[in-house]
């Protein structure tokens, strides 16, 4: 059965610092809408989802896990992996899925943002729309189908389920 870990935060909650730790640990690719969108600037921002889908898809397809890093921040937008997944011909049924859940510290966030938006490599993102996403974010439950999630706050870790 394949796995998916499914990172869900707002941006700068540490999603992406936490994938790379989890990606080591485990030896499993990290599949994300930033990474498609750094690899592939000739992308149309519509076109940047499907890629990151069919990237999903290959991996399963070839007996695969991976980390899933996007903000994921409600069950309509994490239902969209599976549902795009299924069109691309993955049985959905059969694959365990995690999610690590990065509990909203806006503040904390609003300053990772603040200082990423100075780098000139970086992408620059408004931090309204890191205030929206907060305003807007529902935790994830069992009901979605996860076999385990994990609350990450900035000072600990813990399951849920």
């Amino acid at each position: 059965m394949n796995t998916i870990h499914m990172m869900i935060g707002i941006q700068g909650s540490g999603k992406t610092t936490y994938a790379k730790v989890l990606s080591k640990g485990l030896d499993i690719p990290i599949i994300s809408s930033d990474g498609v969108r750094n690899e592939r600037p000739d992308l149309l921002e519509k076109d940047i989802f499907p890629e990151v889908y069919r990237r999903c898809a290959e991996i399963l397809t070839n007996g695969g896990d991976f980390i899933y890093d996007a903000t994921n921040i409600t069950p309509k937008v994490r239902k969209r992996l599976l549902d795009n997944l299924k069109e691309l011909g993955i049985d959905i049924e059969n694959l365990n899925l995690y999610a690590y859940y990065f509990e909203p510290d806006l503040k904390l966030s609003l300053e990772r943002i603040e200082r990423r938006n100075k780098d000139p490599k970086e992408r620059f993102l408004p931090l309204g729309v890191v205030s929206d996403y907060a305003k807007n974010i529902i935790e994830p439950t069992d009901e979605e189908g996860f076999v385990q999630i994990i609350k990450i706050s900035r000072y600990f870790h813990r399951k849920v389920n």
